[in-house]
């Protein structure tokens, strides 16, 4: 199972002990040192030798903070894995909540005739970088990093807000061991995730106890300690066809749920459903924004007037907004402003424009809600164990008809009724006035693309016609985002890139700004890409660049699912005219190749007329996402569809 809902608490013999304590910070092995591969990985251009962290609580200026301490080990053996030689250390400057970062020590060690030479990182090398309104980062460089190098460093982040960092068993090289511990009093109750594919050689869970001092009183508190640890781990990387990678990376989640301390009022935070509905509702962000829309009475009153249809008022305040705002690529659930604030700005984040419409349609006395949800690239949510910080989007709902129907406004190019696929996430929480719950994400589009080419060949072994593309669903959208916010210019020139080989003579485009019908693109071209004239034959791929020249599927295996986010309709028409006196050597057989469980269908089809050749392929996803074991069958399926779709024909002259 991806996440670990449920622990099995392990305790292992001597080796994974001895494994954790012989990293020490300033203590590298020899044998470390002259390594020329990875033990676990013979491909890699770097690997962690180990990497250690401990999250503790301690009282500083009369109040509890949260202390993290983490130290790793790298070797470097290419010169493609020099870039780890640069870090990166996240940290917070708030108006409530700051974090501070203490320690900060590195060394480089390279070997020189046998002895190993240590060369610490300098003040030189460290500087700050802003990167948001209260996020920076401290970035430093370790000193004369070469391949063979081992690299490690050790700092400590103290923070004021009683967040546990996430901690995470894998990264883009092999890890040979990573292990986590958290201390936490008795005064705080976390909610812990944990997921991934990569077993814990340790997993405990054990009660001990520390001393404070707090108001000038000695005091002892109980604590929960957790230990992690995961032993050889594969790199972790981007494959095709996922969410995020981070969904499957092996880590584990702290949230906190609850508070007590000593002499005060206990707090409750959200690790429930009601909980999030409860402190939304009543936040100045989220709920409290929906109550200052009275600049838009009118406009409401108007619309209300217009028309008693539920779809068409929905519609009319959903393009009233979306010709006043403008999406300003801030993803989150919290506003950045008031309300007349956005709009007299014309812009702002996810929550701004949705929580707005969603306002709107109350005052309107349709029932609506807005939904939180995490966007593909941000990560999947567990249900079983909600996390408010797992989420970064607000969506619309509203019911029409006695249907519930999804809406985002921050794609002009998306019809009412249909999210974007950064959005199609599985599953979002519904935060209503009065009660929270878990609701569907699922696409009401799909990828359909036509592609028809029609093409006279010459017996010198040129093509010239014409190509037209006929795009809906999700395959129009993104070619509409596009082209609104390039000028024509750059937009031929990107198509004329990815088309090198061709001579383009014109480009057209149809309905480009026209959101409910059919996006057209039409190129004239010639060209002799694929063709090769041979004595009194003629070789050529009828195909030309359409279509997967390539799996997208290599790897023998794959431990993640493959998500496509909707469905697929790929269609290939190819017309030739074949030039006179030639005929072909072997017409391709038809074939329908299909998925399990009808996951998928692939068909086909050549017919031959006189001179005249048509070859047409339709390829059909059914399903968004494949499981792990599916996953051998697609792997199939897409290695026949490449060799269908990189056919080559023979031409023999009569």
């Amino acid at each position: 199972m991806l996440t670990r809902l449920t622990f099995v608490f392990i305790i292992l013999g001597s080796f994974c002990g001895l494994r954790a304590q012989n990293f020490k910070f300033g203590k590298p092995e020899l044998s470390e040192l002259q390594a020329t591969a990875c033990p676990i990985d013979s491909s890699a251009d770097a690997y962690v030798i180990g990497e250690y962290a401990k999250t503790t609580f301690d009282i500083r200026n009369n109040a509890f903070v949260v202390i993290y301490n983490c130290m790793v080990r790298i070797k470097i053996l290419k010169k493609s894995g020099l870039s780890w030689a640069t870090r990166t250390i996240p940290y917070y400057k708030g108006t409530y909540s700051k974090q501070f970062i203490g320690v900060l020590k590195g060394n480089t060690y390279n070997l020189k005739d046998g002895k190993i030479i240590e060369e610490k990182l300098g003040k030189e090398a460290i500087f700050d970088e802003q990167k948001e309104k209260e996020y920076f980062i401290r970035k430093f460089t370790l000193p004369n990093v070469k391949e063979g190098s081992v690299i490690e460093y050790n700092y400590e982040v103290m923070s004021d807000y009683y967040s546990i960092p996430t901690w995470s068993f894998q990264s883009s090289i092999p890890t040979l061991w990573s292990e986590y511990k958290v201390i936490v009093p008795e005064y705080f109750t976390y909610s812990l995730n944990t997921q991934g594919y990569e077993p814990f050689v340790v997993s405990k869970k054990e009660r001990g106890t520390q001393h404070f001092i707090l108001d000038m009183e000695n005091f002892t508190s109980t604590t929960t300690e957790y230990d992690f640890a995961v032993k050889d781990a594969p790199a972790i990387r981007d494959e095709a066809y996922t969410t995020t990678i981070d969904d499957y990376n092996s880590k584990v989640t702290f949230e906190l749920a609850r508070y007590d301390m000593p002499g005060r009022l206990a707090k409750v935070f959200s690790n429930t459903t009601t909980a999030i509905k409860n402190r939304l509702n009543d936040d100045e962000d989220f709920g409290l924004q929906m109550n200052k829309i009275g600049f838009l009475d009118n406009t409401i009153t108007s619309i209300n007037a217009t028309t008693k249809d539920t779809l068409e008022r929905v519609v009319m305040a959903v393009n009233y907004l979306k010709s006043n705002l403008k999406w300003n690529d801030g993803e989150t659930i919290y506003t950045s402003d008031s309300p007349k604030k956005v709009f007299e700005n014309h812009a702002g984040n996810s929550a701004d424009l949705n929580l707005m419409l969603v306002a709107m349609l109350r005052k309107m006395k349709l029932s609506a809600n807005p939904v939180l949800i995490s966007t593909r690239d941000h990560g999947r949510v567990v249900a079983t164990n909600p996390q408010l910080k797992n989420f970064n989007y607000v969506i619309a709902m509203v019911e029409i008809g006695g249907n519930w129907v999804y809406i985002d406004i921050t794609e002009p190019f998306l019809r009412t009724g249909s999210l974007p696929v950064r959005c199609l996430n599985q599953v979002g929480l519904m935060v209503g006035k009065e009660v929270a719950d878990w609701v569907d994400i699922k696409p009401t589009e799909r990828y359909t693309t036509t592609k028809m080419m029609t093409l006279s060949l010459n017996d010198e072994g040129q093509c010239s016609g014409k190509a037209s593309t006929y795009e809906s669903g999700y395959s129009a959208i993104s070619e509409r985002k596009l082209i609104s916010i390039s000028t024509k210019d750059k937009v031929e020139e990107r198509i004329k890139k990815a088309n090198s080989n061709w001579d383009i003579k014109k480009i057209e485009y149809v309905n480009a700004d026209s959101v409910g019908k059919t996006f057209e693109t039409n190129i004239e071209f010639s060209t002799s890409e694929g063709v090769n004239v041979a004595g009194n034959r003629i070789y050529f791929k009828p195909f030309l660049d359409e279509g997967f020249d390539k799996n997208p599927f290599q790897k023998p295996e794959r431990k993640y699912p493959v998500n496509f986010g909707a469905l697929t309709d790929q269609t290939i028409i190819a017309n030739y005219t074949l030039p006179d006196g030639y005929v072909l050597e072997e017409v391709p057989k038809n074939e329908v190749i299909s998925l399990p469980e009808n996951g998928g269908r692939f068909l086909f089809m050549s017919q031959v007329t006189g001179n005249k050749l048509q070859i047409t392929t339709k390829l059909n996803i059914k399903k968004p996402e494949f499981y792990t074991e599916e996953y051998p069958y697609l792997k199939e399926f897409f290695d026949k569809i490449v060799a269908k779709q990189t056919i080559q024909l023979v031409l023999v002259k009569k």
